[in-house]
């Protein structure tokens, strides 16, 4: 069976102090058989604001580049799944002026994110809430001078991600 879902929600930078808006789609193939489940990912381009250190004003432009087939399950209304996904970051400010970013500038592996269903029955014809964690790798050395300080910032685990999904019409 196929299912469409929008997304919408955030994800928790822990290292960056900061919380980033999330909006999206995702295309599963369900094996009602298995409960075993393809998926295409699709995340929307987003930004965030951030204090640095507690207190320092920086934000940047994020992107994201799904690496394959997102997978997982619905077994006994308890959807888990996994995508990796390079993170990528045309652009990174500091108090408003550009420090590092570009258009190759990402995470130098994929975070792979894992996600489980947070609603007592996950109904794959309503949809519903998912939580999970990743961890951010180091950014790139095609992030600019300061893409090294950037990447201490970003880079690390703790990282937090909450999404609604809500079938397409």
């Amino acid at each position: 069976m196929n299912y469409s879902y929008g997304l919408s929600g955030q994800t928790v930078i822990k290292a960056a102090n900061g919380t980033v808006p999330l909006t999206g789609g995702i295309d599963a193939n369900l094996d009602l058989a298995s409960g075993n489940f393809t998926a295409d990912l699709t995340l929307n381009p987003t930004s965030g604001s951030f204090k640095l250190l507690g207190f320092l004003p920086s934000s940047a432009d994020i992107a994201f580049a799904p690496q394959g087939k997102a997978t997982g399950s619905l077994k006994d209304g308890v959807l888990t799944a996994n995508s990796k996904v390079a993170v990528k970051l045309p652009s990174i400010k500091l108090f408003g002026l550009g420090i590092a970013g570009g258009a190759n500038c990402a995470t130098s592996t994929p975070a792979d994110i894992n996600l489980k269903s947070t609603d007592p029955f996950f109904n794959p014809l309503s949809g519903g809430n998912v939580t999970g964690t990743y961890t951010l790798a180091s950014l790139n050395n095609q992030c600019g001078f300061l893409g090294g300080i950037a990447s201490i910032f970003m880079a690390g685990p703790g990282n937090t991600i909450a999404l609604k999904l809500t079938p397409k019409s």
